[in-house]
């Protein structure tokens, strides 16, 4: 049972990548244009994307409490050898970098309202980033760290 389980989930994968016709492209991703915000245990999180444009899409991310900011974050999204390719880099309050370099990774699976993306050279870092929005508008965020946790943002529009 184990074994049909592992390859339903890869089958699931595959179909995931695959079902999107042609060469995935920023434009695929509109759906994530918008600022949304939400709340994330004592803090805030913004995330605010910017509409495709010239294959590429960015975002700004804050993460902040009432007294003050946690985290900053640019999150770049381009068209690169036929897939997307994520970069992003977090940021001290004082704009020091968090990482001598930004993370980048790759496409891994694209849905009508979902988008996952891997490390290809399986750096450390995020090992899964996901953003997906559902029928309802709420954005989500999911993360899954080094350390095999998940972190999940629910936002909504602001």
């Amino acid at each position: 049972m184990h074994y049909l389980s592992r390859t339903v989930a890869a089958l699931s994968l595959c179909f995931s990548v695959f079902a999107h016709a042609g060469t995935p492209t920023v434009n695929d991703l509109a759906w994530m244009t918008g600022y949304w915000r939400g709340p994330v245990g004592e803090a805030t999180m913004e995330e605010n994307w910017n509409a495709p444009l010239g294959g590429t899409m960015s975002s700004a991310v804050r993460m902040a409490g009432a007294a003050s900011t946690q985290m900053l974050e640019m999150v770049i999204i381009r068209e690169q050898d036929g897939t997307l390719v994520l970069a992003l880099q977090q940021f001290n309050p004082d704009y020091t970098p968090r990482t001598p370099a930004p993370q980048t990774m790759t496409l891994a699976s694209l849905g009508e309202r979902t988008v996952s993306f891997a490390p290809a050279d399986g750096s450390p870092g995020l090992q899964r980033l996901t953003y997906s929005r559902s029928a309802d508008d709420v954005f989500t965020v999911e993360a899954q760290l080094p350390d095999g946790s998940v972190f999940r943002a629910p936002l909504s529009p602001h």
